[in-house]
Parts: structure tokens; C-alpha cells; sequence
């Protein structure tokens, strides 16, 4: 019989998120927020299959083709359909997500800002704000997959663990790395931590 408790874990994490996103409850939210994203990856690396570690290229194949292709694929296309979007006012020059407004693009804009979505997974449209998660589980589960394959010591390999987790943590309001790596070496431990017990 398929067991699905993952499934329904993950339905329960939709249902919490979309509610912190309604800012129902400030108390409600910090709550919320402490682990409903953490459970997605957690997630991710508890359906990990063993086989991927002998064959790492599969595994790699697998997240390009799952993670970078989407990512890469619809923020290309509402980059194009920016000036339409503008049009129906769905942009506009007066109001923005947290005060940014938008223009109309040129071909060359375009381009350029084609470059960073192909290249570092960055810089796409405004509603594509949520794809941080892609970008974040995509380099959060290579780095994982690497480190649960070559630390053989997984006593030594929790003490990177750890200071991976506590130097983000305690760095947090600082600059020293881009938002996206807290979340990314965040996902990572997320995963390294669930990857553990399978070796």
C-alpha cells in the first residue's frame, strides 16, 4: 500500500505557507515561518534514492532538468511578457512591490537581464518572487549531495553541519554573504541532516 504521509506533509506545509502569506497573525506568522519552508527540504532529502549515490551524474541530471530548467524556462518568459504585463497594468511606474516600480522594457534590457536568469538563477520578474525557493533547493541539495558523498566521518560531517547552520544563524543580519546563500546553506544542512542515516 503507498504510504502517503509525505504528500500529506507537504499539503499541510502549502496550507501554512499560503496562510503566513495572508499576515494573518504576527505571532501566527513567526511561528508559521520557523518551519514551513524548512519542511520542504527536508522533504527533498528524505525522498532522496540511494542509487544517486552511486550514479552522482544522474542525480545531477535530475535537479537541472527538475529545478534549473523551470527556473530558467518560465523567467524567461515573463521577462518577455514584461511590456504586456505593463500594458494590462499589472506593472506599472506608480505602485510597486515594496515601493519598486516597474517600465517598459527595451530589447536590450531584455537581454541584459536575460543573462542573470540563465546564468545565476537571479534576477527575475516580481511575480516570480517566489522562485528564491528553486534557485535555493537547486544549490542547496548539490552542495548536500557532494558533502554526503565524500565526508566518510559523519560525526566530523554533523561539526560542518552545525557550523554551517550556526554561522548563518548568528550572520544573519549581517552582509557577509546574499540572502540567497543564508537560504541555500540553510536547504543544505536541511538536507545533509536527513541524508545522514542513509549512509
Amino acid at each position: 500500500m503507498k504510504d502517503n504521509s509525505v504528500s500529506i506533509a507537504k499539503g499541510i506545509a502549502i496550507i501554512l505557507m499560503v496562510l503566513a502569506h495572508t499576515r494573518f497573525s504576527e505571532y501566527g506568522n513567526y511561528w508559521i515561518n520557523m518551519f514551513h519552508m524548512p519542511l520542504f527540504f527536508f522533504f527533498a532529502g528524505y525522498c532522496f534514492k540511494d542509487k544517486y549515490l552511486e550514479i552522482p551524474s544522474d542525480f545531477v541530471i535530475k535537479r537541472f532538468k527538475g529545478l534549473y530548467k523551470p527556473f530558467v524556462k518560465w523567467g524567461l518568459i515573463f521577462l518577455v511578457l514584461h511590456n504586456l504585463f505593463f500594458y494590462l497594468n499589472i506593472y506599472n511606474d506608480e505602485f510597486g512591490f515594496r515601493g519598486i516600480v516597474q517600465h517598459l522594457y527595451t530589447w536590450q534590457e531584455m537581454l541584459k537581464k536575460a543573462v542573470p536568469i540563465v546564468i545565476r538563477m537571479s534576477d527575475t520578474e516580481q511575480l516570480l518572487g517566489g522562485y528564491w525557493f528553486l534557485k535555493s533547493l537547486f544549490w542547496g541539495s548539490l552542495i548536500a549531495f557532494f558533502i554526503i558523498r565524500n565526508v566518510k566521518n559523519i560525526k566530523w560531517g554533523d561539526g560542518v553541519a552545525m557550523y554551517y547552520y550556526s554561522y548563518i544563524s548568528i550572520s544573519s543580519s549581517y552582509t557577509l554573504f546574499r540572502h540567497w546563500w543564508k537560504r541555500t546553506f540553510c536547504c543544505t544542512i536541511f538536507n545533509f541532516w536527513i541524508l545522514l542515516p542513509k549512509r
